[in-house]
């Protein structure tokens, strides 16, 4: 204990000791607690990478990205791994997965046209026959009452025949617009859940190869201020050290002056 280059004993015992490392100890407590697991599906594994000194990291380095975990920098990396045949099935799935996305999503567009085309024409089936007979009953009943069809009551008659007729059709052509959205929505469904499949397989890969929580990482927190309350504690060690030098020093002094005094006066 002394300044420094300068060795004074310390027969009294006191001072501060070496200052522990708080650093290191949060650090292997962490690490302690990061065991490598293996499960039937997976496994887990933790490496340390070796640390860099200061300087040693370029400035390249530290703006590519390069050096991180385990290659210089001194932190922990934990390496989670699939199980033989649950690795190919899921590098499989996200091979399906890519190529499911290669191209835009379906719109229904397609499906839409050809619903909407098909349901009109099974009601058009069923309403040409109808309305071609109900033309010429209606021509017959016009005949047969002798109404003139250019006169004012047969196109009277004729405007109320077609409008009903138009009526049918157009509610025949609505009935298919909304069956061609509604196969356009099933359509596009569909293919959204082809193109899903593979990524709620891998989710459930995922639940497999789960395990245990991993523990915090080392407490540099609870380190740095074990440091600070050491550096406080050995500052007051030391003070009451010197002063118990000084003490000694001051007294040894006093006794030596008052020992000459005494063999002068004795002369």
């Amino acid at each position: 204990m002394g300044l420094p280059g300068i060795h004074i004993p310390n027969p009294l015992n006191k001072g501060a000791p070496d200052a522990p490392d708080y650093k290191g100890a949060a650090e292997a407590t962490a690490r302690s607690g990061r065991p490598n697991q293996i499960s039937p599906w997976a496994s887990t594994t933790w490496s340390s990478g070796p640390s860099m000194g200061a300087g040693q990291r370029g400035i390249a380095d530290v703006l590519n990205g390069t050096g991180g975990a385990g290659a210089g920098d001194g932190r922990d990396t934990q390496t989670m791994a699939l199980s033989g045949p649950l690795d190919a099935a899921n590098s499989s799935m996200g091979s399906q997965l890519a190529s499911a996305w290669a191209n835009p999503l379906d719109n229904g567009a397609q499906a839409r046209q050809h619903a909407e085309d098909a349901i009109y024409q099974r009601a058009a089936s069923r309403l040409d026959p109808m309305w071609g007979q109900r033309e010429q009953a209606f021509n017959t009943g016009l005949a047969n009452q002798g109404i003139d069809p250019n006169s004012a009551a047969g196109q009277a008659a004729f405007g109320n025949f077609g409008r009903s007729r138009n009526d049918a059709y157009s509610s025949a052509l609505m009935d298919a617009i909304m069956g061609g959205g509604q196969e356009a929505s099933r359509q596009q469904q569909m293919d959204l859940t082809g193109r899903m499949a593979p990524l709620w397989a891998m989710s459930g890969i995922k639940g497999l190869s789960s395990m245990p929580g991993t523990p915090p990482g080392a407490n540099y927190l609870g380190a740095a201020l074990a440091q600070g309350q050491y550096g406080m504690d050995a500052q007051k060690m030391n003070t009451e050290f010197w002063k118990d030098i000084m003490s000694g020093a001051s007294a040894a002094a006093t006794g030596g002056a008052s020992g000459a005094a005494g063999a002068y006066g004795g002369r």
